[in-house]
């Protein structure tokens, strides 16, 4: 019934709520996740409509989880049954009756390049972050949104975004590097290099 990312099912089986992540989305779903992130109630806020209407796929409007919540925000508690799956019953049995009460907060995430943004203290325009992995990313922190001399919102030339409500609401991020240059590092090390 529902399309979401990994992460929002993961969430859903801790906490019970179904929700998707506003870096995610603006990343890779082509939403506004300033939009959707604030506008409770209104499914079709930041989503991208025209877009979908264009390629005919209206109908994943519906199948996208409503509630958009931004990375680093409590999304939901975890819940009984996780706690249980989990072997988590007797360690939160030791924390504090009132803890025990609230429950335990679980914070929705992001893509693992963003959160590493984070980590880098790569948060405020003019930043920049350098992330290796299976590819080579130049994430660079943007004012919100970006706009053109007439002051309509626009792309940039040469990268990808900017990505408005990402990492965090209040910020744009956009991004480009090298695609499986990592993996090739690696597959040369291994093949070429090794010596097995």
């Amino acid at each position: 019934k529902y399309i979401c990312e990994k992460q929002d099912y993961l969430n859903f089986k801790l906490t019970g709520v179904l929700c998707t992540s506003g870096c995610n989305v603006a990343a890779r779903w082509h939403w506004d996740a300033e939009l959707a992130c604030q506008s409770k109630g209104d499914r079709h806020a930041g989503r991208p409509v025209s877009l979908l209407g264009k390629i005919g796929l209206l109908d994943v409007l519906d199948k996208w989880p409503n509630e958009c919540v931004e990375m680093g925000r409590v999304l939901g508690r975890l819940s009984n049954e996780a706690v249980r799956h989990l072997g988590l019953t007797d360690i939160i049995a030791k924390l504090p009756l009132e803890q025990q009460q609230q429950g335990i907060p679980v914070a929705q995430g992001g893509p693992d390049a963003y959160v590493g943004m984070v980590g880098l203290g790569c948060v405020s325009p003019g930043k920049l972050a350098l992330i290796t992995g299976s590819s080579h990313l130049h994430l660079a922190v943007v004012p919100s949104p970006v706009t053109s001399q007439k002051g309509t919102r626009r792309g940039l030339k040469g990268v990808w975004g900017p990505y408005n409500g990402a990492p965090f609401l209040g910020r744009s991020f956009v991004e480009g590097g090298q695609s499986s240059t990592g993996s090739v590092l690696a597959w040369t090390r291994r093949e070429l290099l090794s010596t097995r």
